[in-house]
Parts: C-alpha cells; sequence; structure tokens
C-alpha cells in the first residue's frame, strides 16, 4: 500500500499535550488505496488524523492511523442560482479553501473561526465555528465516506445527503468513517466594518447585538472589564476602508506578536501572579485601539495568527439566556483559583453546594492564575446531533479559555473543575475538539441528540472500528 508505515510514526499534536504512536500510519493517495486500509484493518480501530490542531484526545488510537492530507482537492459549483457550493477533500485546510474561494469565485465560507490551520473535514467533524452563525457544520449538505460493512466483508463508500444520517455526518467525531470529502454551502464573499470599545457591564455588549450581530468580546482577567469588537455588515455603498492595511499591520504587530509575546514571556518566566494582574490593571489598554472604524474584506476581519504561539485550551458553550449568570460565576471563581479570594458570594456559596463542588474549588485555591483575556462568541443553533450548538432553537456562546503554560497540571484541574461546574450549573457543553474533561455521564443530559446519534453510529459502524478510546468514554460509544 502506497503511503504504508508501521510503527516507526509519532503522531502529536501542534501543542504537544497528546503524543503517540500507532502501530501503522497510513497516507493514502486514492480512493482505492483508504478501502484497501479498512478493509486490511477491519479487526482493529481505524482513526484519521487532520492538521493536528486539536488539544483533546479524539484522534488517539493505537492501531491505525491515516493522514488524509493527499486529499485536498476543491471544486465549486455556481450551476444553481444564487448558491455557491464548494465540494473539499478531507485533507484541504480551511486556509487554502478561503484562499481558492476568492480567486476562483470570489466567494468565501458562511463563518469563519479565528484559526484557519486545520483542515475543513476536521472542524467539520468537531463543530467548529465562527461568530454571529451556526458552526461550520450546519452549512454542510453532503459527506463521501469509507465505511466497513461487516456483512459484505468489504469496505464500501456512502454518501449522507439526507435526515438523520446527514445530521450526524455534520459533527461525527470520527465515528462513521474515514471523509473522503463532504460539500459545504459557500456566500459571495463580504466586507465587514470594525470597530473597538471598552465596556463596564457585559449587558451593555449583549444590548448592541441586533446592531453588530458578528461581535466577539474579551473579558478582561483581573481588571472584570471588557473589549468588544464590535462587527457588522457595512452600510450600502461602503468599501474597503483606505487604512486597512495599517489596521491589518497593527493587529499582527502590535496584538498577535507584541501583546502574545508579553504574556508568553511572563507565564514562561514563571512570573509572579501579581505581576501578571498588574499588566492587565495598568497595561493592557495601551495594546488597544479603540474608536476609529475599520472596513476591511471578512477574512482578514475574522481570522488571527493564533499558530506561531503555541497554548493550550479549553471553550465551553453556555445557552444566551445563561451568559451573564456565567461570567459573574467566572468573576468568582477566577480570583479563587489566583489566590486572592478566599471566599465567595452567597449565591456562588449556594450554586457549588448545590453541585457537591464547594470544597473542591477551595483544595485548588492559588493553584492556576489566568493570563489570557477570555473570549466570547456568540454562535446559532446547529442543525446537528451532537454539535455544541445543536439540540435547542436559541443561540449559544462559546468561551474560551487559553494558557501559554506548557506545565499543563494547574490549567487541567482549572479546566477540569471549570467544565464540570458549569455543566451541572448552566448545562455547559466543552468543545469536542479543544479539553473535554466531562465523562458519559456527565454528557449525556447535554445533548438531546445524542441517543440518536449513537443509534446512527451503531448502525453505520456496527464493529465499532472507527471509535476509539475518547469516544467511548464520552458518548458510550
Amino acid at each position: 500500500m502506497t503511503g504504508f508505515k508501521k510503527g516507526a510514526k509519532n503522531v502529536s499534536n501542534y501543542c504537544g499535550n497528546l503524543s503517540f504512536s500507532p502501530r501503522y500510519f497510513y497516507a493514502p493517495l486514492n480512493e482505492l488505496e483508504v478501502i484497501e486500509i479498512v478493509e486490511h484493518h477491519a479487526a482493529e480501530k481505524i482513526r484519521v488524523v487532520g492538521a493536528r490542531h486539536s488539544w483533546s484526545r479524539v484522534v488517539e488510537c493505537p492501531d491505525v492511523i491515516v493522514d488524509m492530507k493527499h486529499f485536498d482537492k476543491i471544486e465549486i459549483d455556481t450551476r444553481s442560482k444564487g448558491k455557491i457550493w464548494a465540494t473539499v477533500g478531507a485533507g484541504c485546510r480551511i486556509e487554502r479553501l478561503l484562499h481558492y474561494l476568492q480567486i476562483q469565485a470570489n466567494a468565501t465560507l458562511p463563518t469563519l473561526p479565528v484559526i484557519t490551520h486545520q483542515t475543513l473535514a476536521g472542524a467539520v467533524a468537531t463543530g467548529t465555528h465562527g461568530v454571529g452563525r451556526s458552526s461550520l457544520s450546519h452549512y454542510v449538505n453532503k459527506v463521501r465516506m469509507v465505511q466497513w460493512n461487516p456483512e459484505s466483508g468489504k469496505a464500501e463508500i456512502r454518501v449522507w445527503e439526507e435526515g438523520v444520517g446527514l445530521q450526524a455526518a455534520r459533527c461525527h467525531l470520527g465515528c462513521l468513517g474515514i471523509v473522503l470529502s463532504l460539500q459545504i454551502a459557500c456566500v459571495a464573499r463580504y466586507l465587514i466594518e470594525e470597530s473597538v470599545a471598552r465596556y463596564i457591564h457585559i449587558e451593555d455588549i449583549l444590548a448592541i447585538e441586533q446592531d453588530y450581530p458578528f461581535t466577539p468580546f474579551f473579558l478582561v482577567p483581573w481588571r472584570w472589564d471588557y473589549v468588544a469588537q464590535r462587527r457588522r455588515h457595512p452600510s450600502s455603498g461602503k468599501g474597503r476602508s483606505w487604512h486597512a492595511t495599517l489596521y491589518q499591520m497593527y493587529r499582527l504587530m502590535v496584538i498577535e506578536i507584541g501583546f502574545n509575546s508579553i504574556v508568553k514571556f511572563m507565564v514562561r518566566l514563571k512570573c509572579s501572579p501579581r505581576l501578571i494582574r498588574g499588566f492587565y490593571r495598568h497595561l493592557f489598554f495601551l495594546f488597544v485601539v479603540r474608536g476609529g472604524v475599520v472596513v476591511d474584506n471578512v477574512e482578514k476581519i475574522s481570522v488571527m495568527n493564533h499558530q506561531p504561539f503555541c497554548h493550550m485550551e479549553i471553550e465551553v458553550f453556555v445557552p444566551a439566556t445563561m451568559v451573564c449568570q456565567t461570567t459573574e460565576f467566572l468573576r468568582e471563581i477566577l480570583p479563587v483559583f489566583g489566590g486572592l479570594q478566599k471566599e465567595v458570594s452567597h449565591e456562588v456559596d449556594a450554586m457549588l453546594n448545590r453541585v457537591g463542588m464547594y470544597e473542591e474549588i477551595f483544595s485548588l485555591a492559588g493553584t492556576y492564575t489566568h493570563h489570557y483575556p477570555i473570549l466570547f462568541r456568540r454562535v446559532l443553533p446547529d442543525d446537528t446531533l451532537i454539535s455544541m450548538s445543536s439540540g435547542t432553537t436559541e443561540a449559544w456562546y462559546g468561551i474560551s479559555f487559553m494558557t501559554f503554560d506548557t506545565q499543563f497540571d494547574s490549567f487541567y484541574a482549572f479546566a477540569g473543575f471549570l467544565a464540570r461546574s458549569m455543566a451541572a450549573l448552566f448545562g455547559a457543553r466543552p468543545h469536542w475538539g479543544k479539553l473535554c474533561p466531562l465523562k458519559e455521564k456527565e454528557i449525556l443530559s447535554l445533548y438531546p441528540g445524542l441517543e440518536v446519534f449513537k443509534k446512527v453510529c451503531r448502525t453505520a459502524d456496527p464493529a465499532g472500528i472507527f471509535r476509539n478510546k475518547f469516544v467511548q468514554e464520552k458518548l458510550g460509544l
């Protein structure tokens, strides 16, 4: 088999928190080779690796790993009036797809993640999202996969394009088979207007969402106020700003390189928590340009260059109706973890006691000082079974916590407490592709479509060859 390697390939993610050595590693060149791999290893476990930008253990597998990097073909269909469809190979990275769409059709994806280094297939499989719209998974209308048929003893290609099968395939965590390609709806490329503002209260940011529907915002640690990147479609006739290139240079040099470098430097040198708190309280807003308005292409506004700055991340999704209460909870528990506060309010005290986690938080007091702005992004409901904003009619907020610390133990403990407490109190759902500390019993009640998803998986893959320890622990599959 072309692309065959046995026992000599270490697989690790870009952050380094995941590393394992499968017995077999493949990088097939065509569909026939994928079929051959599945048939040859039908008695073992098979998982697919993408750009390795996930922090969870969703791809980990001791037996067979398949890298679909050679499947990067893109085909664009504009024959349907007013509609643009892209059929994208499983190994195609989002950054390449965006460039191709721009050149060939002056088009883009309907929603854009902050980072575009990952493959589209991997992003779809884990429910990756942007802001102000549904996740990428929602816009997929066809998925081609190689699956194993134990009755015939053959691997076969199946297309998911309707019903609960399509809903499952839109966010599948690798449980259904090996994706060959998927078809996703695209839109004409458009401009976005951005202006940055400081807010004291989260309610004031929520009040502008109708006028600025694509607004991500940050809770600034140790100041506990907010920075909002207010985004919307510009008024009719408004073109790209003359200073848009200067604004991009500012974002690159001051925020993406300057700010991130300073925070990373403080963390890696084990600077005192007091210094980190002082930096945010007194210096943070020196990096933030406020008051101006810039209009630029959506990719330039939405995408950032985080790739050079290796970090760990957990993201939890809370219903929009819970976001204010969640934020107040965070503002109380973070000072406890940072060792600044030895008690919480009566309300949070009662909440933690109700879910049996009061003693745990104080056992972790002083173990972790959060050192990066906390990102909030509003995501509309998905027509899937298990993506993080699925199963309801209301919007969700993805809340991201990042660390530059390479000693992961303290962040793991913080993330574990965060995920379990917020799941119990607010119905929070961790992102599948980031740290996901919850177990099956904690996840079962969070996803109304989970039982249907498990039924589809067991029907499509009765032998469970595409399921690993991660999905067994999280989903009971």
